[in-house]
């Protein structure tokens, strides 16, 4: 299976010393993918592999295989493993919608994998060595059950403390929706959350690159055909934005047509048609801060 890999370069003096991290979002169970990605986990030897959320499809289901997969990944590198809407609960479309809630079955069996590291709460923290820590935003269902607005959003990430976050180290937060974090084709300036001002990199998906061959994003202004919910012309489709001394990376996602989309045979066509996506980032000590992507 062909992979795309982009890459992305991202200095700061407050990162120690230089390491790669892998990040991937949307896997959602895709066992096709997952000897791919191992064989590309293998041949990039990155520090951490960062799953943004969506690495479950449905609730309900044998996940088995997903755990292997994971045991797998963990015994090459770090593993964190933040959550996305499909972890959570109600997901997929009529007539194949699917209400289950959290998997707390899947929740505990990542948790006794050795170097794999579940940030399940609301929010979440991970100490990592060359002075980085990771973190996770886990919104409710109800937000990406309803618009995803910005304004809630920003009510649940005010009530994260600034103090759980280390203004010293470099802190990396998974994110699985960009679409609280970026309005009118710019990232959250610093100053409207405070928290915000200890960010240095924001990893998130969700949106599927909006469904965009490559050859014609540079048409569309960072706007997709379609995003989740079957949303038309979804904005901050694919891309990164930095702000400051802040940037947000936006996967386009391993599977771009989850089974609980509901398309079945169809999907499984286009999910060949639209190769999956990674994101590997360079981390590099520099006196200035800066976000480069490579390819």
């Amino acid at each position: 299976m062909r992979i795309r890999v982009n890459r992305f370069r991202l200095a700061s003096p407050k990162i120690a010393k230089s390491m790669k991290v892998l990040a991937m979002s949307d896997v959602h169970n895709n066992q096709m993918a997952f000897a791919g990605l191992l064989k590309l986990v293998k041949q990039e030897k990155p520090d951490y592999v960062c799953l943004a959320g969506d690495t479950l499809d449905r609730t309900d289901c044998d996940v088995s295989q997903l755990i292997d997969w994971l045991k797998s990944l963990s015994k090459m590198t770090t593993v964190v493993v933040g959550l996305g809407n499909h972890e959570m609960a109600t997901c997929g479309f009529w007539p194949r919608r699917i209400k289950a809630g959290e998997n707390l079955d899947f929740y505990a069996a990542v948790r006794k994998i050795k170097n794999c590291v579940l940030l399940r709460d609301t929010f979440g923290t991970f100490e990592a060595k060359g002075n980085v820590t990771f973190s996770a935003l886990n919104m409710p269902e109800t937000w990406y059950a309803g618009r995803e607005t910005q304004a809630e959003f920003l009510e649940v990430l005010g009530t994260i403390p600034a103090r759980a976050l280390r203004k010293k180290r470099f802190n990396v937060m998974l994110s699985h929706s960009p679409n609280g974090w970026l309005a009118g084709g710019k990232l959250l300036s610093r100053g409207d959350v405070e928290i915000l001002g200890k960010l240095d990199l924001i990893i998130s998906g969700h949106n599927h690159g909006g469904l965009v061959p490559v050859v014609l994003r540079p048409l569309l202004m960072n706007h997709g055909f379609i995003g989740p919910k079957y949303k038309l012309f979804q904005p901050h489709a694919f891309g990164s934005w930095t702000d400051g001394e802040t940037s947000l990376i936006l996967s386009n996602g391993v599977t771009k047509f989850a089974e609980t989309s509901g398309l079945a045979a169809a999907g499984r066509f286009l999910n060949k048609l639209y190769v999956p996506d990674v994101e590997v980032i360079e981390l590099i000590p520099d006196d200035e801060y800066s976000c480069l992507c490579l390819r």
